[in-house]
C-alpha cells in the first residue's frame, strides 16, 4: 500500500509551505522546502506526536484555531495548554464557529478583515463613537452642582388662597396614651 501511495503522490501536485507548520510527525517547525511526499509517507507509519507538537507550537502562538469540523482537537489542545483554543467547525451549516473565531481574534488584538462577512448581505453601518441623546423628563434628571434646600419664611405664601382660612377641627381629638 505504501508503494501505491508513493506512486500516487508523485502524480499529485503539492505546493511549498507559505506559513509556519508544526508537524505531528516530527513535533518541529517544518522548513519551507519540506518534502511533503516523504512526510506524508512517514506519517502513515509513525506515531502521532500531537502533544509534543502542541507544546512546540505554544511557544509561538497566542491562540489555537481548529480549522476542521467539530471541536475534538480543540478540546484535546485545551487539556494540554493554557493558550486559548477555538474551533471554526467548518462543516457546520451555521456561521457560529466562524463568528466566534473572528470575535476571539478581535478581542485578542488581531487586526481582522471582517468585510467579507458583510458582502452581499443587508447591514446597516454602526458608528461605535455615536452618543445617543434621549428625551427625558426634566424632573427625573439629577440636578447639576451642589443642591440647596429651599428656605421658606412664610408657609402661608405657598398655600392657595382658599386654604389659608381653613382651620382644622381639633376639639374631637383625644390624646393617645
Amino acid at each position: 500500500m505504501q508503494k501505491r501511495l508513493k506512486v500516487y503522490l508523485q502524480t499529485y501536485p503539492l505546493n511549498s509551505l507559505q506559513k509556519t507548520v508544526i508537524s505531528t510527525v516530527t513535533d518541529e517547525k517544518l522548513p519551507l522546502n519540506t518534502d511533503w511526499r516523504s512526510l506524508l509517507l512517514e506519517k502513515i507509519t509513525s506515531p502521532v506526536r500531537f502533544m509534543d507538537a502542541v507544546k512546540s507550537a505554544e511557544k509561538e502562538v497566542d491562540l489555537f484555531i481548529e480549522v476542521g469540523s467539530g471541536s475534538i482537537l480543540s478540546r484535546l489542545v485545551a487539556d494540554i495548554t493554557d493558550i486559548p483554543v477555538i474551533s471554526l467547525d467548518s462543516s457546520s451549516e451555521s456561521l457560529q464557529g466562524l463568528l466566534k473565531t473572528v470575535a476571539v481574534m478581535f478581542v485578542n488584538g488581531v487586526k481582522v478583515n471582517y468585510q467579507g462577512l458583510f458582502e452581499d448581505r443587508f447591514s446597516r453601518p454602526f458608528n461605535l463613537d455615536y452618543q445617543p441623546h434621549f428625551i427625558a423628563n426634566p424632573c427625573e434628571i439629577k440636578a447639576k452642582g451642589k443642591s440647596q434646600q429651599a428656605k421658606v419664611e412664610n408657609i402661608d405664601l405657598l398655600l392657595p388662597n382658599h386654604s389659608q382660612n381653613l382651620k382644622p377641627e381639633t376639639s374631637n381629638l383625644k390624646p393617645q396614651i
